[in-house]
């Protein structure tokens, strides 16, 4: 039975299947407890195709393979895959997002099933996001396919550096030819964090109905670190340690699929998603602050329908659609008690609803001595986006005031905005019978965001400074080729364009802050960010063993970066410091990645793979900080019907090139991985891994942008020491 007073919709889930007999006898019947199919890709072309028919700059992570330990989250998902990395604040928030090849944040467009997620919103998130985009329970996607560069000509704004794809399991995922039903458990831990959890699936199917529910529900506590004890009890920016934390999540999938006739599939998915944390801020203690305990939630949730006909006309084979509804809403709660018997609390929320529809139609044909698949449609969608501030302090005498440290409360420090995006692409893979292939393709984008200013955004906006509709549009063309030299060997080239529509709050952000004397200023004449991006590569697959390597230079303009326009009082409201957003960044980034395996023995593998890039911000003659050092991964594994282990080598260099020689940069390090798996029966799998086996401590770059070498929280932010973590999953027959 649920051990708690009530018991949330995951875990009521996890109750009733914990109530099916375990005693069951796993020789009854020949299940499965996931089918292994060929890997896919499906967003680099937009229709599904061989992994090893992309170009090498495509990535397909499938976060449930027993060929390595289980992933707690996607900074623990993309660990070893070079060239990616995620940004995290130890002290608070978490895992911020993405950052592919040096650029980050909302210029990496992340799709779940074929929908864009929402946006972050990093504010004063530090090094983490007030609202970051780590809202997705990874137990309940089959695969996660990472696009690394421009990516404009096929998925419009905010592909500007690439793409992360997000697909979610399906019936078909789990119920193999001839099977009609899935009832498994599972059950996960890890010790890093401190955390267990565990997830219960229902699937079945008909000849013309299908159904899917995952529940998944998590418990856990601060990700430990190497940090130095902190004995004395220490506090502000002297503590080492992680703050304590205490967290919980839960997630449901659930897909109704209908066949209403031959080559007709329509698909309803319901999505929720919803994790609440509980920090105490040890770490921002200082003279005046006696203690800050904070709670911040993010919940998700998404309703879908998607249609996919397989027509196979003369003129058109396949065509899909699909609507959508979306909503994010993350909240910030904090009591901050303060010398002199005075609290303050906060209660901010940031939310964003989206709703949008998609057409994507399929032609092939012959013309002109090659076989053409012609792929075009067009993409709709609205953002709502919301930001409210509310702080209330609490005097000794028991008086309240909404005037807390200079600022004005309730406000908003950007407008409320709609941001509508209207789409239009077609590419068209051509392949000649000598084993050449071109695939050029355009993408047309209408951009417009239109701020909506109420008495909260005049609050902070007294100066009433223009805040003005934006609108853009862009025309984003792309030309891939491939030329097979030979069977095994295949040559890759590509050239593409991206862009980048300013966000809700670079525009129009008006915010004033007389204690601390500073103000961030609107700007009314933005332009959309620029990409251009070419890419040499070359694939070979022989037996037994395959090669990738790609080089890659990209170069991105007007740059939406936040400066300091002036240092004194310009506008006569006695606040000195002036800051704005304005489009005064170039950056130049070019880099070489390599993939390698080679099965040298029945069930042996050797792997290898390697990212080394290097940026430049041309504006200011200085280095790109966004960009990870040089990483080399290695790794050796057996892999059987029974059992199998793997082991992982990791080896990250020392990051030589900052932008302001007074940053702290790491040193290089290697850190071992170990991961097994045994299938006990036919129902039944362990996994287990042990991470940084020898126990090294080191920093990762991506947490530590911009911290000084003299900051003497430095500590708090090494990785967790030697972890462990398991899983077990069990398929009732």
């Amino acid at each position: 039975m649920c051990m708690f007073k009530a018991c949330s919709l995951s875990e009521a889930g996890l109750c009733v299947l914990a109530a099916f007999p375990l005693f069951v006898h796993a020789d009854e019947a020949p299940a499965r407890l996931a089918l292994q199919l060929p890997t896919v890709s499906v967003a680099a072309s937009r229709v599904e195709k061989p992994l090893n028919e992309t170009a090498p700059s495509v990535a397909v992570l499938e976060p449930d393979s027993p060929l390595r330990a289980p992933v707690r989250d996607i900074k623990d998902l993309v660990r070893m895959e070079p060239g990616v990395s995620v940004l995290t604040d130890p002290s608070r928030r978490g895992h911020a997002g993405y950052t592919i090849r040096g650029i980050d944040g909302n210029r990496v467009l992340m799709l779940v099933d074929g929908v864009r997620l929402p946006d972050q919103y990093k504010g004063g998130g530090g090094s983490g996001a007030i609202a970051g985009r780590d809202y997705t329970e990874l137990d309940s996607l089959k695969s996660v396919e990472i696009l690394k560069g421009p990516f404009s000509g096929s998925y419009g704004s905010d592909a500007i550096g690439g793409v992360v794809a997000y697909r979610t399991l399906g019936v078909e995922d789990l119920l193999a030819a001839g099977e009609s039903r899935h009832v498994s458990v599972k059950g996960f831990a890890h010790s890093a964090d401190r955390s267990v959890g565990g997830s219960a699936t229902l699937a079945g199917r008909s000849e013309a109905l299908s159904a899917l529910v995952r529940v998944t529900h998590r418990d856990g506590q601060e990700t430990d670190n190497r940090g130095d004890a902190d004995l004395s009890g220490s506090q502000g920016s002297l503590r080492s340690t992680p703050n304590p934390q205490r967290w919980h999540s839960d997630n449901v999938l659930a897909k109704l699929g209908f066949k209403p006739a031959d080559g007709h599939a329509l698909t309803l998915t319901y999505e929720r998603f919803r994790r609440d944390t509980d920090t105490e801020l040890i770490s921002s203690q200082t003279s005046a602050i006696v203690a800050q305990p904070v709670s911040d939630s993010v919940s998700r949730d998404r309703v879908s329908l998607a249609h996919a006909m397989e027509l196979n006309l003369p003129w058109l084979k396949r065509a899909q659609w699909q609507v959508y509804w979306q909503n994010m809403l993350a909240t910030e709660k904090a009591r901050e008690s303060r010398t002199g018997n005075i609290v303050r609390l906060t209660d901010n929320t940031f939310e964003q609803t989206q709703t949008g529809a998609q057409a994507q139609l399929e032609s092939r044909f012959a013309a002109f001595n090659a076989a053409h698949s012609l792929v075009y449609g067009v993409e709709a969608s609205r953002s709502e986006t919301s930001r409210l501030r509310d702080r209330t302090q609490i005097n000794a005498n028991g008086s309240t005031s909404k005037l807390v440290a200079g600022e004005p409360f309730p406000q908003r420090n950007f407008p409320d905005s709609t941001s509508d995006r209207l789409g239009v692409f077609v590419q068209d893979e051509m392949r000649w019978d000598n084993g050449l292939s071109l695939t050029p393709g355009v993408r047309f984008d209408w951009y417009r965001m239109r701020p909506h200013t109420d008495a909260l955004f005049n609050v902070i906006n007294p100066n009433n400074y223009p805040i003005a509709t934006f609108k853009d549009s862009a025309l984003s063309p792309k030309l891939t080729a491939a030329w097979q030299v030979s069977e095994p060997l295949t040559l890759f080239a590509q050239a593409a364009t991206g862009f980048r529509a300013p966000p809700f709050d670079d525009a129009t952000m008006a915010f004033a802050n007389r204690t601390y004397g500073y103000e961030v200023l609107p700007n009314a004449n933005l332009k959309s960010e620029r990409s251009r991006g070419l890419e040499l590569g070359v694939k070979g697959e022989w037996t037994g063993l395959s090669l990738a390597a790609t080089a890659f230079y990209n170069r991105y303009s007007d740059f939406l970066e936040q400066t300091l326009l002036s240092s004194r009082d310009t506008n006569g409201n006695g606040v000195p410091l002036e800051y704005q957003v304005r489009n005064v960044g170039r950056v130049n980034i070019h880099g070489l990645e390599f993939k390698g395996q080679w099965q040298f023995a029945p069930h042996w593998q050797l792997g290898s793979s390697l990212a080394w890039a290097q940026g430049d911000n041309q504006t200011t003659g200085q280095p790109q900080d966004t960009v990870d050092p040089l990483k080399w991964v290695l790794n050796l594994g057996y892999r059987g019907e029974q059992w199998g282990v793997s082991g992982y080598l990791t080896a990250v260099a020392r990051k030589s090139r900052v932008s302001d020689p007074s940053y702290f940069r790491p040193g290089g390090y290697q850190v071992l991985d170990l991961s097994g798996y045994w299938q006990l029966s036919k129902a039944a799998r362990v996994t287990v891994g042990v991470n940084n086996l020898f126990d090294r401590r080191y920093w990762q770059w991506s947490d530590m942008r911009g911290q000084l070498a003299s900051d003497p929280a430095l500590p708090r932010y090494t990785q967790p020491g030697r972890n462990l973590s398991a899983s077990f999953e069990y398929r009732f027959l």
